[in-house]
């Protein structure tokens, strides 16, 4: 008989290395786009991922594609996550059924594509809720912080 703690503790890691496995998915397409294309790596940053997911979130609770929330814009978003941050873009979409569709979506679009080619940015993160599709790109203001990437092991 497995105990209620066990449990949780399965589910935590199943739902961990799922949710993972699935923010993989799309940072492997940016930076599969990002290679052909002769430009850096992106890295997966946790507040990044934060922001955008929080964003995703909104625009499903408000049933409307926008770049600005109730807390403001990008760069106020970064902020609140604690990203001390030099440049900043974000790209959002609706009504994409997956991650392939709405990464072609975003490359066949000039403006987009600019944001998910530019060299400037070294760290990244997406979210999604109800087919409400946010990614945000950043570079930082110094190489202060990588505690925040996927490199350094896990997100934490």
């Amino acid at each position: 008989m497995i105990s209620i703690k066990s449990f949780a503790t399965l589910f935590v890691i199943l739902f961990v290395t799922t949710n993972y496995t699935f923010a993989d998915q799309m940072l492997d397409l940016v930076n599969q786009a990002r290679q052909a294309n002769n430009v850096p790596p992106l890295k997966l940053d946790s507040r990044l991922v934060s922001a955008a997911q929080k964003h995703s979130n909104y625009q499903a609770s408000i049933n409307t594609m926008t770049h600005d929330d109730a807390s403001g814009p990008l760069g106020t978003r970064l902020s609140n996550e604690g990203v001390d941050w030099s440049a900043a873009a974000e790209n959002v979409a609706w009504n994409q059924p997956n991650i392939t569709e709405v990464m072609k979506a975003w490359l066949n679009s000039p403006g987009h594509r600019e944001n998910l080619l530019n060299s400037a940015y070294t760290i990244f993160g997406w979210g999604v809720k109800n087919l409400y599709w946010t990614q945000d790109f950043a570079a930082l203001m110094s190489a202060q912080e990588t505690s925040h990437t996927k490199e350094n092991e896990e997100i934490k």
